[in-house]
């Protein structure tokens, strides 16, 4: 490996008997040059690489030299903690644990993030409080730690608090409760969490993420709760939203897209129920699928295995007859009767960027039937955009029953009056 320091790129190397005595003499000699700079690298070495030389650290570690250890924790790496850790945890632990104790207390978050793993491990119940109060910190890597460690202490006062905070009217405590929670491991999580997401203002893409690193979205699919079986339908559409606004190209891997396509193109085939979100989530697939597989700037940086799932996926998809997709095209107008607001505002926006013209005489009747003052804007601005607004009527009528100011001035911008 071509690294700047010689002990860090002799550890990352392919020579064993060099690799095991470079991780000796780092632990024996402290060496945090070399720790640091492999931290300084991390993001440009294989994970199998860094697992190799974790194993060869913790390897190192002894009952001679776990003193040592305490001062790697200035520096935090987030592949390579367990590997520091765990040894100490077959070191006698009335040696260990105070100093953990103590760096859970007026340790640096670094610190505090390897001490949580430690008493983690160590299935220390007595320390699940203070755990707890550490995940107040701004630093992932540590609130990970912390939820991963309550979670083996099977802690249910936490776990009931972050349920709790999924109701929170603020946004960003919906996420941190989300984050928490789909780390904890908890599946029974998964419904509040997909409740919190469908009430979310801004930040539903981010917590149907954490969904999906909590559970399989596509077991959802055909579940005999409809409530779930709708938000996790929900869940994959904004998944869908976030890529590549989100995350890049990447996730569609990560969030096993390729399964979730083909669940919803075998229930779409027998379940009439859902069928108008199947065609909209189908539609917006195939055009983000044609969109990335076109435009080279979406994929130049993804790996060969994201690209694969990327590949399976379009091919898939346009594996798919022509009277399949006139069929979901049609299915997707179905959308706009759709109790859920969202769901319309989905549709309503896919229509106009798919430039369905045929959608037009489903989209004009909303016009009279419509109150709520979003929904009437979006469906002026898609009208706008498939370039049919002309054949709005009573437009001063329409026009009165939006009361937002900036509501009206898009929807006047749609409609060339300004």
């Amino acid at each position: 490996m071509n690294l700047p320091n010689k002990r860090a790129a002799e550890l990352l190397g392919k020579d064993k008997f060099k690799s095991e005595k470079a991780a000796n003499k780092i632990i024996n000699d402290t060496d945090l040059d070399a720790w640091k700079c492999i931290i300084d690298n991390a993001e440009f070495i294989f994970s199998y690489i860094k697992e190799k030389a974790g194993r060869k650290l913790a390897f190192a570690i002894n009952k001679d030299n776990y003193n040592n250890v305490f001062e790697f924790f200035k520096y935090y790496a987030e592949e390579l903690d367990y590997f520091l850790v765990e040894p100490l945890t077959k070191v006698d632990i009335d040696q260990v644990k105070p100093k953990m104790l103590e760096l859970l207390k007026a340790g640096s978050v670094e610190e505090k993030a390897y001490a949580v793993k430690y008493l983690g491990l160590i299935n220390d119940t007595e320390s699940a409080t203070l755990i707890f109060e550490q995940y107040k910190e701004d630093f992932e890597p540590l609130k990970s730690n912390v939820a991963e460690a309550l979670s083996a202490l099977e802690d249910k006062d936490s776990y009931s608090h972050f349920i709790e905070q999924l109701k929170s009217e603020d946004d960003w405590e919906k996420v941190d409760a989300a984050q928490f929670l789909s780390v904890y491991g908890n599946v029974d999580a998964v419904k509040p969490m997909l409740e919190s997401m469908s009430n979310s203002g801004g930040m539903a893409e981010n917590i149907a993420g954490e969904i999906c690193s909590l559970v399989s979205l596509s077991e959802l699919f055909a579940s005999e709760d409809k409530q779930s079986q709708e938000l996790s339908l929900e869940a994959f559409d904004n998944i869908l939203s976030g890529i590549p606004e989100v995350w890049d190209v990447s996730a569609l891997l990560g969030f096993k897209v390729y399964d979730c396509v083909n669940k919803i193109i075998e229930l779409s085939q027998d379940d009439i129920s859902f069928e108008g979100q199947y065609a909209l989530l189908l539609l917006k697939m195939k055009s983000k699928a044609d969109l990335f597989v076109e435009n080279s700037q979406y994929t130049f940086d993804a790996d060969k295995d994201a690209l694969k799932e990327l590949e399976e996926i379009h091919n898939l998809l346009n594996s798919l007859g022509e009277d399949f997709w006139k069929m979901q095209s049609e299915n997707l107008c179905e959308e706009l009767s759709a109790e859920s607001l969202k769901r319309k505002k989905s549709a309503i926006a896919l229509i106009a960027e798919l430039q369905q013209n045929t959608a037009t005489e489903h989209l004009l009747p909303m016009l009279e039937k419509e109150t709520n003052e979003i929904l009437l804007c979006e469906i002026i601005s898609a009208l706008d955009k498939l370039g049919q607004a002309s054949k709005i009527e009573n437009i001063d009528e329409l026009l009165a029953k939006i009361k937002d100011p900036n509501l009206l001035a898009i929807s006047k911008s749609s409609l060339s009056l300004t």
